[in-house]
Order: C-alpha cells, then sequence, then structure tokens
C-alpha cells in the first residue's frame, strides 16, 4: 500500500514539474505571440511650427491590422473650412459657365465631372433644376443618397460642416441650385497593417499604397513610443 501511494505521489510531483515547466516557457513568451501590443494608443503632440496641438490615436488590432488617426485642434479647423468654402465656390463658377452653354446633356454631365475630379476637399455634390436633379461624389454611395426620387446628402455624415449652397441665376431656368459637402479634412486616417522586425519589442505599421507609412514604433508596458513624430503614446 505504501509502495503504491509513493508511486500515485511521485507520478503527481512529475506532472506538477512538467506543468511548471510549460508554464515558465509560456511566460517568457514576447508580446508578439500574447497579442499584449494590441489597443488603442492615444497622445497629444505639437505641429512643426509649435503652435498647433494634433491628437494622435493609433489603433492596433491582433488580426494585424492599424489604424492611424491625426486630428488637427484649433486654428486648423478654420483653415479648413476656408479652403472647402473656397473650392466649392470656384466648383459652383464653373458650373455655371457650363449651364449658360448646355444643361444636363453629356457635356454638361462631362464638364461637371472633370470640374469636381480637380476638388481636393469637396467630397459629393447635387445640382437641382426645373427638369430633373444630377449628383456626383467621390466614392458612390459615401455621402449620397435617393430619397423619394431625389438626391439627398447622407446624414449624420460626420462632416465638419453643413452643405454648401449657392443659387444660380441661369436665363431661361428656375430653382437651379448647386450643393456640396465636405468631410471633415482636419481629421486624417490611414489604414495599414502590423509587422514584426527582428526586435521583438519593436513594430512596423505599413502600407505600400500609402506614403504615409512606415512607421517605426517601439512597444512597452502600455505605451507606443514613434520614432517621427517623436511622441510617446498610452494604451
Amino acid at each position: 500500500m505504501k509502495k503504491k501511494l509513493f508511486t500515485v505521489v511521485a507520478i503527481l510531483v512529475f506532472f506538477n514539474f512538467l506543468s511548471c515547466g510549460t508554464m515558465s516557457k509560456n511566460s517568457g513568451d514576447s508580446p508578439e505571440t500574447t497579442n499584449d501590443w494590441a489597443g488603442i494608443y492615444t497622445g497629444v503632440f505639437l505641429s512643426a511650427d509649435g503652435e498647433e496641438e494634433i491628437n494622435v490615436r493609433i489603433t492596433l488590432n491582433t488580426d494585424r491590422t492599424c489604424a492611424v488617426e491625426y486630428q488637427f485642434i484649433g486654428k486648423s479647423m478654420e483653415n479648413y473650412r476656408e479652403a472647402a468654402e473656397q473650392e466649392f465656390y470656384a466648383l459652383a463658377d464653373k458650373v455655371y459657365s457650363v449651364m449658360i452653354i448646355t444643361f444636363m446633356d453629356d457635356d454638361f454631365v462631362n464638364a461637371v465631372q472633370k470640374y469636381f475630379d480637380e476638388c481636393k476637399i469637396i467630397e459629393g455634390v447635387i445640382i437641382t433644376g426645373p427638369f430633373m436633379d444630377f449628383y456626383i461624389e467621390k466614392e458612390q454611395g459615401k455621402t449620397i443618397t435617393w430619397v423619394n426620387g431625389s438626391p439627398r446628402f447622407i446624414a449624420p455624415l460626420g462632416l465638419s460642416w453643413q452643405p454648401f449652397h449657392r443659387d444660380l441665376q441661369v436665363p431661361g431656368l428656375r430653382n437651379v441650385t448647386i450643393q456640396a459637402v465636405a468631410y471633415n479634412v482636419s481629421n486624417f486616417i490611414h489604414y495599414g497593417t502590423v509587422t514584426w522586425n527582428p526586435k521583438r519589442d519593436t513594430i512596423i505599421l505599413k502600407n505600400e499604397g500609402d506614403d504615409f507609412f512606415p512607421l517605426h514604433c517601439k512597444v512597452g508596458k502600455n505605451t507606443l513610443e514613434l520614432d517621427e513624430p517623436s511622441i510617446v503614446l498610452k494604451k
């Protein structure tokens, strides 16, 4: 009986030793294998001229995708609003110059498309007329939808401002208007993937099709340190 009891105890001690060995091995896992690096990191840094604060948020997902968001605070909002408004009125002037020659035919559509493609900030345009409405947008279905047979801006859009609006006094035509929307262009979002370099506490955020990347980051305990700009973000 004692012999059997000793054998059982010995087996239990042996398996306990193996279990401890496995735990010790797992406890040495890197953040890469434990996904400790995943999460949302935020911080604030100053612009190059030192006059404006910029919010930064980096989201690292366990599927090795990431999102880097920059939000300019203060004066930049006013500057972008002004730039969007100027772009809208320039577009409206060009559209009007076409309208006085032709309206809602192929030549009109092609001309408006050309002028719209030149816009850097405006995301969607709706032109209304006495006989039909016309719309155009950067990404299909992102800014405009149809309501009761007419194009309408999608709400909420997360836009910075209400749609720009201008009445166009076209000879021989009544109730002609042009409206446009612009996203909050003080917010920039870049999407990429997460890659580990040979140093396991360092990651690279990259996207071959985006000149914004790559970003080199050092992973700490609930922190993410960027090389450029030099900033430490906290989880």
